[in-house]
């Protein structure tokens, strides 16, 4: 008899099984077509942020090696380098040139061939650390690590969502998609916010243009991942394992770091480029090297080039330095201190130069006249009384850390218990500490102080500055003061109890609190239903902004040639070219104050173009209530007074109302 042919036979086997389970799925859809292009816009996201970080990383790999420092602490300098350097290059191109999203994919695929073999040894040294590293964890290490990946995962799924943070669609996505629609970066005269220095707008237009506004706010998820496996790398190197993940714990176990995770800000930028700061410097003071000194400056130019307020991370950087060399003689201060200046000045002059070309201020939109800013402009901006008393000014830490509420007024972070209740224990036991870890805790310490300082000091010049938002690139900082004070706390006893193992346990309760929050506030979001393609874009917004939302959408469908000014509300990213934002809220302050009659504001408004006036009703409510030196009840009642000889085109429950100016 002869002998059947198995792979025929396995052949039939594989094709029946295969042609019921697609003969199943024809008449069992499991998905709707608007859940695959969902589905698959969300996965080009996912792509396209993740492949960014590997080119960078490539180009950084390419340009430096950081051969003193850990696998994934080299691999987050070098991606901070190469995210720097195409900062730049957006910003040259933009300048010069022209953005066009067809451009950027010509770039992208550019890099791609040139930095292939650099990117993949970038991701191959990267991994082949997290397979070591995963062999060596402890109960402890395990907790946290699950509680971080639900964080993290719960501000991912926000992320692939549209954007509805306040200042997100106020300037730092509404700039990229100026740029985007004009083709071109240059100073935009009704967004004064255009002239602050803008690493990460630059990065945010290039994956705009490719990838939508969502694009944007999934790369930020990835940058905080990036800082907390930089930050483990560095601790586990100086103390152990679990005292490093307690370090990244620290600083994602407040509330507001974790949450702006998918806000689509920029401190989560400065952070990032901040931790590269303490962790040169830190090396310099080991190694001496002056190549360290002056990537130590590149990376305070950069968070610097995030925003103003971050160039404290450059100040304390350099007054620590200063220190330093005082203490130590060191022979070559001049050298070292000078090659950190220059670094700095490499990527923050850009900005500074940037901003000089186009309205002949290097520092605007701030304190004088010059662009688009007169003086009553500069009064509104600039003019806040200092919060609080003396003790916010002596007890600052504290303060910050307890009297400091997400969302606000004063400090408006929840920072969360650990940096400030483990940073101190660091200094403990100074006696039997090693030269390293003294090393190590006075460069972070020393940046610390003096950020603190700086702080304190800056919020008797003008009340903004006590936003502890604005010192997030002093965080990392903070976070591995955290670890080295968790260290050293493992280290005591109380009888035959280790303090320890009950630390750790409030550490992981911390760290879960935080996690359960967020994750609340992901499902009270309903962002499920929006990743999985169940809820529109529209609904989604709806959902979260009210009727903000509502009144944009009508306002961005208007005829051709109709043209909205809007007063006391900011937030024009879901309708420019049609409206005109009132970013820092005086529009009407300044036409109230230049003209003598409402008839003059109007016309000088219609010859504007301006056909609509959509006024923010609750605003000047909130207004009204706090009393708001900057917007006396006189010029509130005149605008009301206005509006009245105006016909209403359309209101949104009692927030919003909508004039037309050329049917009077």
């Amino acid at each position: 008899m002869r002998k059947k042919n198995p792979n025929i036979t396995a052949i039939i086997a594989f094709s029946w099984f295969f042609l019921i389970i697609i003969g199943y799925y024809v008449t069992h859809k499991p998905i709707n077509p608007s859940q695959t292009i969902s589905l698959v816009t969300h996965v080009w996201k996912i792509f396209l942020s993740l492949w960014f970080i590997t080119l960078a990383g490539g180009l950084g790999r390419k340009l430096f090696a950081f051969k003193n420092h850990e696998p994934w602490t080299k691999s987050y300098l070098q991606a901070g380098v190469g995210i720097g350097v195409l900062s730049i290059l957006v910003l040259l191109i933009g300048s010069l040139w022209t953005v066009k999203p067809i451009l950027f994919l010509g770039i992208f695929l550019i890099l791609s061939i040139f930095l292939f073999r650099n990117s993949l040894s970038w991701v191959k040294e990267f991994f082949l650390k997290a397979n070591e590293i995963k062999q060596k964890n402890n109960r402890v290490t395990i907790f946290i690590f699950i509680l971080l990946g639900l964080i993290f995962l719960s501000q991912f799924l926000v992320a692939l969502a549209p954007a509805t943070r306040y200042d997100a669609l106020n300037y730092h996505l509404t700039l990229p998609k100026a740029y985007l629609m004009q083709e071109r970066i240059s100073d935009i005269p009704w967004l004064i916010m255009s002239g602050m220095p803008q690493v990460s707008e630059m990065i945010y237009t290039f994956l705009m243009g490719l990838g939508g506004e969502s694009t944007v706010l999934v790369f930020n998820v990835f940058i905080g991942v990036l800082i907390a496996l930089g930050l483990v790398g560095f601790l586990r190197k100086a103390v152990d394992q679990e005292s490093a993940w307690v370090g990244a714990a620290s600083l994602f176990g407040g509330l507001t770091f974790a949450s702006a995770l998918s806000w689509g800000y920029v401190d989560i930028m400065s952070a990032f480029f901040g931790l590269g700061v303490v962790l040169l410097l830190d090396d310099y003071r080991k190694s001496g090297d002056m190549k360290t000194i002056f990537m130590a400056g590149v990376f305070s130019g950069l968070a610097f080039g995030c925003k103003y307020p971050s160039g404290v991370i450059f100040i304390a950087g350099l007054l620590s330095l200063i220190v330093y060399s005082l203490k130590n003689k060191n022979r070559d201060w001049a050298k070292s201190l000078g090659m950190f200046c220059f670094g700095a000045a490499l990527l923050a002059l850009p900005w500074l130069t940037k901003n000089f070309i186009f309205t002949g201020n290097p520092i605007y939109p701030f304190f004088f006249e010059s662009g688009s800013m007169n003086q009553i402009r500069l009064n509104v901006y600039q003019g806040m009384q200092p919060y609080g008393d003396l003790l916010d000014l002596f007890f600052l830490p504290i303060r910050a850390t307890i009297m400091g509420v997400d969302g606000t007024y004063g400090y408006s972070v929840s920072v969360g218990p650990l940096l400030l209740g483990l940073g101190m224990i660091a200094f403990l036991g100074w006696e039997d500490k090693n030269e390293e870890h003294k090393v190590s805790i006075v460069n972070a310490g020393l940046i610390t102080l003096f950020g603190l300082l700086i702080w304190a000091i800056g919020n008797q010049f003008s009340g903004y500055l006590i936003q502890t938002r604005f010192y997030f690139v002093l965080f990392p900082a903070f976070a591995i003061l955290a670890g080295y004070g968790y260290f050293q706390i493992k280290q005591y006893r109380l009888g035959q109890v280790r303090l320890g193992r009950l630390v750790a346990i409030l550490v992981i309760i911390v760290l879960a609190f935080n996690a359960f929050q967020l994750i609340s506030e992901m499902v009270e979001k309903d962002v499920l239903a929006y990743v999985f393609g169940i809820q529109s874009n529209q609904d989604y917004l709806e959902k979260n902004l009210g009727w903000y939302a509502r009144a944009i959408n009508e306002v961005g469908m208007l005829e051709n040639g109709e043209k909205v000014l809007m007063l006391y509300e900011p937030r024009g990213f879901g309708c420019i070219p049609i409206c005109d934002p009132d970013e820092i809220l005086d529009h009407w302050k300044v036409a109230f104050h230049e003209f003598d009659s409402e008839e003059e504001i109007l016309t000088f408004w219609m010859n504007k173009g301006y056909t609509h006036l959509l006024v923010y009703d609750k605003g000047i409510e909130f207004l009204r209530e706090d009393e708001d030196p900057h917007h006396p009840p006189v010029e509130l009642d005149a605008l009301e007074e206005l509006t009245t000889s105006l016909e209403l085109s359309a209101t949104y429950a009692d927030w919003y109302s909508l004039y037309r100016l050329d049917n009077r």
